[in-house]
């Protein structure tokens, strides 16, 4: 990405909210973002400035926000990286983790009130944190149970 595409996306980032946050609503992030490009199920993805952003949805929250740029092949900047982070973080505490540990941070209590990002390649990134991570396997065991209910 050149200076001048990193220079544009800073003003774009500091001048309108340009990241979803974690706990927003569904209209909240259309609001941001436009009409999802599509939606399966509890994750909506959206396409904006360049970015696809993935969505899981619990309860009509924003509980899980993985970005990415819509070229494949293009990689997160160490700068898009800050910003997303900063425009999503608010006055929480934030732990960049690697993809390796997320499962040991999201269950270590000294991170209850973290936002946590893991990097798995340096072309994507999730963010999440505890409450939302617990949503979400609280709701794939209830579909679990679910499928094999009258066996």
């Amino acid at each position: 990405m050149s200076i001048v595409m990193k220079l544009i996306f800073l003003l774009l980032l500091f001048s309108a909210p340009a990241f979803g946050r974690l706990g927003e609503t569904k209209d909240e992030c259309e609001k941001r973002y436009g009409k999802p490009v599509s939606i399966d199920g509890t994750v909506a993805r959206y396409h904006k400035n360049g970015f696809k952003i993935v969505i899981m949805f619990i309860d009509d929250k924003a509980c899980s926000l993985g970005f990415g740029h819509t070229d494949p092949v293009e990689k997160i900047s160490k700068i898009e990286l800050d910003g997303i982070v900063k425009a999503n973080a608010g006055n929480r505490r934030v732990l960049v983790i690697d993809e390796g540990n997320i499962a040991k941070a999201l269950h270590n209590s000294e991170y209850a009130n973290y936002m946590l990002v893991t990097q798995a390649d340096d072309k994507s990134l999730i963010i999440t944190d505890q409450v939302s991570s617990k949503k979400i396997r609280d709701q794939g065991e209830a579909e679990e149970k679910q499928s094999v209910k009258g066996f």
